[in-house]
């Protein structure tokens, strides 16, 4: 009884083992391009150690059923929130490009605060480009017309997340 016992425990075992090992191989082919033979290796290891259990009896076949179903996501899911934290982790996983804080589209509120001001032409605003006003490139559609590089601008009102520029010297025109 205690020989059965034993074997039972050890093949137990091995088969958890198995059910890990396939799970640290399916998160594996994540990473490398194999073709597909890595997810053949991991689904025979979790295969085997469904064999191990199986042979042990129906009663333990099924509760490694269990078992299989439970391991294998868990480690894998483990490996992807413990991998970062890792010193491999960080030499194989990108990390996101810092941007300053205000770089990419303004909201409405900080766009209101422009009107008037003054900026340059950086891009050809056919009709739409960038333009630096107040240090920072923004989206300005021009009014009217097309405007080269280097054209002086105002402000004169906003359209959705995009500001309405004019050159300077219509500004000047339209107020006499």
């Amino acid at each position: 009884m205690a020989a059965e016992t034993h074997d039972l425990v050890i093949a137990v075992l091995l088969a958890t083992g198995l059910y890990v090992a396939s799970g640290i191989i399916l998160f594996v082919e994540v990473f490398v391009p194999s073709g597909g033979l890595l997810l053949v290796c991991g689904l025979a290891s979790a295969a085997g150690g469904l064999v191990i259990c199986f042979r042990q009896g129906q009663m333990v076949g099924w509760i490694g059923l269990l078992e299989a179903i439970v391991v294998v996501p868990v480690v894998f899911g483990l490996t992807f929130k413990i991998l970062p934290d890792t010193r491999f982790g960080r030499g194989v996983t990108l990390t996101p490009p810092q941007r300053p804080i205000g770089d990419g589209v303004p909201d409405a509120a900080q766009l209101e605060g422009l009107i008037g001001q003054e900026g340059t032409v950086l891009t050809p605003l056919r009709p739409v480009g960038i333009c630096r006003i107040t240090g920072k490139r923004i989206e300005c559609m021009a009014e009217g017309r097309y405007l080269d590089p280097g054209t002086r601008v105002e402000v004169i009102g906003i359209q959705g997340a995009q500001l309405t520029v004019r050159p300077i010297e219509d500004a000047k025109d339209a107020s006499c």
